[in-house]
């Protein structure tokens, strides 16, 4: 089980017990997201870094599709993210359809379903097999551009987060004295849009629901939320 005191240290605010290099993706606890290109108004790429400070994978965005085959210059509306190890192979793909954000399909490396990530309320998603069966949900807690997403199981147990670091830190400190204004400020500052968030699985996921939370993790502005765009 993940201890999220020893995350919140190891993340800039005890560290925990450096993993095997050779563990995949699926088989950490903890993975760090690190926004790959800030400044690009997106924000869909991502370095993944494991709790050594390893990178150990990517999220990539991908070119887009022709809609035509022989006609150059008209490609489909799809977004696609591949997730990739470090030795670059590709795990996951989610492909999202144009429009709003209303879900993404994830397929294996090798194009195959898994399932899916789907809206069902504003702040509400639910993870889908692909027999359409629903294997776990996901709640947004945050406000305006902040990341935290709490991840149940089919059961209705908490099995994961997805949150920033930032606001972690803010979490383990709180109950120290500080004053209002610190209070109020650091409130403030959680609903700025963060350049990290942190994956957490906190229990025992089976490895269908492990795949869609690493999925969700790489696509919090790809389908979960739409980033700060004004500046």
């Amino acid at each position: 089980m993940h201890d999220e005191s020893a995350a919140g240290a190891r993340w800039g605010f005890s560290s925990v017990r450096p993993p095997d290099a050779r563990r995949s993706l699926l088989e950490h606890d903890t993975l760090l997201f690190e926004s790959w290109t800030p400044q690009r108004e997106s924000r869909r790429e991502h370095h993944i870094v494991d709790e050594a400070g390893d990178e150990i994978g990517r999220a990539i965005e991908l070119p887009k599709l022709r809609r035509w085959k022989h006609v150059p210059g008209i490609h489909r509306g799809d977004v696609r993210l591949a997730i990739y190890d470090s030795d670059g192979i590709k795990l996951l793909e989610l492909l999202r359809p144009p429009g709003l954000l209303r879900g993404a399909a994830v397929t294996d490396g090798n194009g195959a379903r898994i399932g899916w990530i789907a809206k069902r309320k504003r702040r509400r998603f639910e993870f889908e097999n692909v027999l359409g069966q629903r294997i776990g949900t996901m709640t947004r807690k945050a406000r305006r551009y902040g990341v935290e997403y709490e991840i149940e199981n089919s059961a209705g147990t908490q099995v994961g987060r997805i949150v920033d670091p930032a606001r972690l830190a803010a979490e383990t400190a709180r109950g120290e004295c500080e004053s209002t204004w610190s209070h109020l400020k650091g409130r403030l500052n959680l609903t700025n849009q963060p350049n990290e968030h942190l994956l957490l699985i906190r229990s025992h996921a089976d490895v269908d629901l492990r795949l869609m939370m690493l999925a969700s993790a790489a696509a919090v502005y790809l389908v979960l939320q739409t980033p700060f765009t004004s500046d």
